[in-house]
Formats: structure tokens, sequence, C-alpha cells
């Protein structure tokens, strides 16, 4: 019976350990300043704005970037974003509405978010609902006026 429970908490462990040593492996790669746009993850956007048609989208690496949801099995970890992180911005678009959509590779939706843009420095920080990073296909930003 010790031996049975000591094999169950020997292969916890292995897979805590490996659980951990794969989110260790992902922020190394990542790196501190590292990016995650939607062109590395296969994801194209689109501009529709008369202020600015060349506004950039990424989600920084920062405190608004994505965090790693992790698991012991790959299968069930992801980098989640909550904020996308508009660039580029000409101060033209400062206090415009805007919204923004993510949509997956078969341009169902993923999230919608919409509100008054605030550009500081040529960024513009857009929360929107939790999403798995690599759902996402297309991101469309329309900034109104």
């Amino acid at each position: 019976m010790a031996m049975a429970t000591t094999a169950g908490w020997l292969r916890d462990l292995r897979a805590l350990l490996a659980g951990a040593a794969l989110g260790v492996a992902c922020l190394v790669l990542s790196g501190a300043s590292a990016q995650i746009s939607p062109g590395d993850i296969g994801g194209s956007h689109s501009v529709v704005a008369a202020c600015d048609e060349s506004i950039g989208v990424t989600w920084a690496a920062d405190a608004s970037g994505p965090a790693f949801s992790g698991s012991p099995v790959v299968a069930d970890s992801a980098w989640e974003v909550s904020v996308v992180r508009l660039t580029d911005v000409d101060a033209a678009c400062n206090g415009k509405p805007y919204e923004v959509t993510l949509a997956d590779a078969d341009d169902s939706q993923l999230a919608v978010a919409s509100g008054t843009l605030s550009v500081v420095a040529g960024r513009a920080d857009v929360p929107l609902n939790t999403v798995d990073a690599a759902l996402v296909g297309r991101t469309v930003i329309a900034v109104l006026g």
C-alpha cells in the first residue's frame, strides 16, 4: 500500500515539474520584451479609420500582455489575452469611438470591445474578454468619426 502511494506521489511530482518546466521554457522563449502579435500566430488584421489607416495591433508582454495558463498537459495550456494594444496610432484618433473585433480562422467572433480611444505616445490599450491567443485568426479595428 505504501509503495502505491509513493509511486502516485512521484508521478504527481513529475507532472508538476514538467508543467513548471514548460512554463519557464515559454517565458524564456518569449523574453521580457517580446511581443506576440496576430502575425506571429498566423492571424491578420484590418483597419478602417479615417484618422489613421496604418494602426498596428499587438499583445505586449507586460502588465497588459498575454498570461500563460499552464498545465502539466500541454494541450490544456494556453496564452490568454485580455488586452489588445493598438500601436502607431495617430494622435488624430484620440477621443474617437472605436470597435475592435477578434475572430477565429473561420471568421467566428471571439470577442468585441468598443469605447473611446485614449491614445498615449502612439499606443492605445483596448480591454476585452479573455481569449486564447491561439484561436485568434483575425483582428478588425474600426475607428469612427
